[in-house]
């Protein structure tokens, strides 16, 4: 598909349901708790007693949040099908198109976007343009929610009701729509600039706007039985090659590796744009093949080569787990011969 602006309304869903079936959680607000229950032909309190939950840890805020359990997939997901869809969750509504104006490329590097989703056949540098009123509706609502829980702590419906009253109230505000209109569009304007600037993201953003990423998702295609994932940082301690993943990738690496030394170890490094990536491939014998991508800094290569012959590689958990695994490094990390 060619670049360019894709709108919300431009946008077709095929109704895949990846996105209800990976999420452990969905926000709620108050006027979701609302109509969702009335939608069931249930009292809100015993709506949220049989599907919600509240986090035990605080946002960036200092506020709890309210939650649709869905850990395992939407409870109200039927046969890839939304079965609430006319009462769905404002944050459900907007999917996948969680901002006023960004990049495709930023919608990855923050990682809101699903792999599976049709989303990803757009080229990358296309701005993606969310739906205003639902956006705004979205601010609206999860600021009234905020409010509730700031001042009450948990659910009651007696105590949420004139909150939920007070949100349908808001929902018809010109003024306050207007000023929440020009809060958004400026989170979204900075947000855009921090990831092509910053050297926090400008890396990842780099990755996804030069092509790389597409080259990747090629190579785990073509390969059969794969376990892919990015590591979240990359370097060397007392020549072992350490890795730093997401918990879940982690996981899921020891379940495929953690028994598996002396697989071959295969890399192929590339140039996009005057910047170079590796693919990684190791092959166990038996199982999965994993295979992780990184982008490298100049300054960093010196650190990162390694010859041909046996490498031992740290895959260590961002909560602090660890396991060594010891491989064939068959073409030699980085090294001359692969540049």
């Amino acid at each position: 598909m060619a670049s360019g602006v894709l709108t919300y309304d431009d946008f077709q869903c095929i109704k895949c349901g990846t996105c209800c079936k990976k999420q452990k959680v969905v926000l709620l607000t108050i006027y979701d708790i609302y109509r969702l229950s009335e939608k069931l032909k249930m009292k809100p309190g015993e709506f949220f007693r049989k599907y919600c939950t509240i986090s035990h840890k605080f946002n960036s805020n200092g506020l709890r949040r309210f939650y649709l359990k869905a850990d395992g997939g939407c409870p109200f997901l039927r046969d890839s099908q939304c079965s609430v869809q006319d009462m769905k969750p404002v944050v459900c509504a907007r999917n996948p198109f969680y901002y006023m104006e960004a990049s495709l490329a930023a919608y990855k590097v923050f990682g809101i976007i699903e792999d599976e989703c049709r989303i990803n056949e757009y080229p990358y540098d296309t701005m993606v343009k969310g739906d205003n009123d639902r956006l705004i509706d979205m601010d609206i609502l999860v600021n009234a929610t905020d409010e509730y829980i700031q001042k009450h702590g948990r659910f009651d419906e007696k105590t949420a009701a004139p909150y939920y009253e007070k949100s349908l109230e808001d929902l018809k505000d010109l003024d306050l729509r207007a000023e929440i209109y020009v809060t958004l569009l400026n989170q979204s304007v900075q947000r855009e600039a921090m990831c092509r600037t910053d050297e926090y993201y400008q890396g990842a953003m780099n990755m996804y706007l030069s092509g790389f990423y597409n080259e990747f998702k090629k190579a785990v295609k073509g390969s059969n039985g794969v376990y892919s994932f990015e590591p979240s940082a990359l370097g060397m301690i007392d020549n072992i090659m350490a890795l730093v993943l997401f918990e879940k990738d982690f996981k899921d690496v020891k379940k495929a590796l953690g028994k598996q030394n002396g697989a071959d170890i295969h890399t192929k490094v590339t140039n996009f744009e005057d910047r170079e990536y590796v693919i990684v491939s190791i092959e166990p014998n038996g199982g999965k093949k994993v295979m992780f991508y990184y982008h490298i800094e100049p300054g960093e290569k010196k650190g990162l080569i390694h010859e041909p012959g046996e490498i031992m590689i740290m895959f260590k958990s961002a909560k602090g787990g660890s396991f060594i695994f010891k491989g064939r490094d068959a073409d030699g990390w980085l090294s001359s011969a692969t540049t």
